[in-house]
This record gives C-alpha cells, structure tokens and sequence, in this order.
C-alpha cells in the first residue's frame, strides 16, 4: 500500500513535470514568434533560359542571321564605294528586319537613332575600311503583357558589336516582335 501511494505521488509529480514542460514551451513559441517577416528580394543573380532548339528559339536565330548577312553584305558595299550608297535604298533594304529602326553606338556620346542619322555616321565608320565583321550578337527576349487584340505576345531586342579596319567598335541595335502564330517580324 505504501508503494502504491508512492508510484501515485511520482506520476503526479511526471504529469505535472510534463504540463510545466508544454506551457513553458507554449509561452516560448508565442513570445518569440512576431509579425510575418517580409520577402526579401534575391540578392543573388537569376538566369532564365529558353530551353535550346525550340521552334521560336530556331525561326528567331534564322532570322537574324538572314538580317545580318545582308547588313554585312551593305556594309562592305558602303566600305568599298560609301559615295554609291543611297539612304532610301538602306532604309528600303532594311524595312522588313530587325533594323527597321537602328540605333548606333559609336566612341562619340550618345547614339543615333533611325536610318536618317544613322546612314552617314556608318558612313564615316566604315568608308574605306573594307574588313567588316560582325563580333558579338546579343538577343534579349521580354515577354509582352497581353493587351486585347494585339497579336505580339514577345520582343526581341537585338544588339550586333561589328568591327572594321577604324579600330572602333560600334554597336547595332534593333528590334523584332513575335506574333502569337510564331512569326517573327520588325
């Protein structure tokens, strides 16, 4: 009988052991947990990728490499002879590609921007200097919000560095919109 009374104290003393236990870890919990914490923004860089060899991918590079084999065949034309060029010709020649629209970058500050301005800073550039060559071509791709009844649903920003005898290093920049059917176009 004394050892029942005894193992009965204990669990008492167990029980009362463990519901000190959870209140105290109860009031710990709730004390030290605060408002929400906000979302910080990453601070690492993210890389985006279109997966490789996609057909939007493909008709995309396709035609920016038909672009820039006639804009390399103009230019060596305008190395050679720049006093053949006609301005109406280029912007005619160019109305259907991403260079509908140019902006050039040279050493001088500030670009220029469509064929009318455009035109004759090539001009000084490349004039004379017939070792034209197209170094660096970058495409950034943004995705255009959905606006009803427009049929673009991308943008490619495409920027060309081609280099000539002048030792400078201009830049090309453009631009294609893509429609819903997969067609890309200026």
């Amino acid at each position: 009988m004394k050892n029942e009374r005894l193992m009965k104290w204990w669990m008492i003393a167990a029980a009362l052991a463990v519901a000190v236990l959870a209140i105290t870890s109860l009031a710990i919990c709730l004390l030290s947990s605060g408002p929400p914490a906000e979302v910080q923004a990453l601070s690492q860089s993210v890389t985006v990728q279109w997966k490789p060899q996609s057909i939007t991918e493909t008709k995309l590079l396709a035609k920016i490499e038909a672009d820039n084999k006639t804009l390399i065949k103009k230019l060596k034309d305008m190395a050679n002879s720049p006093g053949s060029q006609d301005l109406g010709e280029w912007t005619k020649e160019f109305s259907g590609t991403y260079l509908r629209k140019p902006r050039l970058w040279t050493d001088e500050p500030g670009s220029f921007e469509d064929w009318a301005n455009v035109f004759n800073k090539l001009k000084n550039v490349v004039g004379g200097k017939p070792d034209v060559n197209i170094d660096a071509l970058h495409v950034l791709i943004e995705y255009l919000p959905y606006v009803e009844g427009s049929d673009y649903d991308l943008l490619a920003h495409i920027k060309i560095t081609f280099s000539c005898s002048s030792g400078e290093d201009p830049i090309l920049e453009g631009e294609l919109r893509h429609r819903k059917v997969c067609i890309w176009e200026p």
